[in-house]
């Protein structure tokens, strides 16, 4: 009989497949970086007021600046009046020459600084850069600044002179008033505006100032028999006879 050849099947192991294994990747945690912003300091800068600028504004009137307690001297001369240089003023408000209203009333007017005006009855309101003498002044009518000279009376306000006459008698007086007379001319019996300063002469009779704002008396002479009011006596002031002087409601002694 036909025998079959032995088959020997060689034993195989089998393949054994090791999958790949990726690798595990550990990725540390990163905190996130923090920026900060730079910030610039806050520059504050102040609010500058604007300059105000006032513009000067000239008075009408004209004073010469004269410091406290001192004693000014003008140079202006009084004119020379005589026959020849006192016609009769002319029918204007403007008066620029020497002249003599003759004991007529004056309404508003101004006297310019080289003119010289004398002998008027004054019931408006003066304005003086030259010169004015023996006056009469009525009531409510006003006479501002200048030279003041001769016999003056008063009934209405004098206000901001240099006086050289002889004498000036009631109403009011104000402002700042220099007494430069060579004739040892006075005030007499005058009211005083708030504030008024007064250097040089004397002064006599009834002297009332302003209770409110008393008057300033500087370097002056105060005669016997005088009644002070509501008065400053500052530097070099003299009494002729302080026993027969009146003091009476707010009189202030300077020390």
């Amino acid at each position: 009989p036909e025998i079959e050849p032995e088959v020997i099947i060689p034993e195989i192991e089998p393949e054994v497949i090791i999958p790949e294994i990726e690798p595990e990747v550990i990725i540390p945690e990163i905190e996130p970086e923090v920026i900060i912003p730079e910030i610039e300091p806050e520059v504050i800068i102040p609010e500058i007021e604007p300059e105000v600028i006032i513009p000067e504004i000239e008075l009408e009137v004209i004073i010469p600046e004269i410091e406290p307690e001192t004693e000014i001297l003008t140079t202006n001369k009084p004119p020379i009046l005589n026959s020849s240089n006192t016609k009769s003023c002319p029918e204007s408000n403007i008066i620029h020459t020497y002249c003599s209203f003759q004991n007529k009333e004056i309404k508003d007017i101004l006297i310019t600084e080289n003119a010289s005006i004398s002998n008027g009855i004054l019931i408006g309101t003066m304005e003086n850069y030259g010169w004015v003498s023996n006056l009469t002044i009525k009531n409510e009518a006003t006479l501002i600044g200048g030279f003041v000279t001769g016999y003056i009376k008063n009934e209405g306000t004098i206000v901001n002179f240099e006086f050289r006459g002889a004498s000036i008698t009631g109403g009011t007086l104000g402002g700042n008033i220099f007494n430069n007379s060579e004739v040892l001319g006075y005030f007499q019996d005058v009211k005083l505006e708030a504030d008024t300063h007064i250097i040089g002469g004397e002064l006599r009779g009834d002297i009332i100032g302003d209770p409110e704002y008393p008057a300033k008396l500087e370097t002056l002479v105060i005669k016997k028999d005088t009644y002070l009011e509501n008065v400053i006596i500052a530097n070099d002031v003299i009494f002729e006879d302080e026993n027969q002087v009146t003091i009476g409601e707010n009189v202030i002694f300077n020390p």
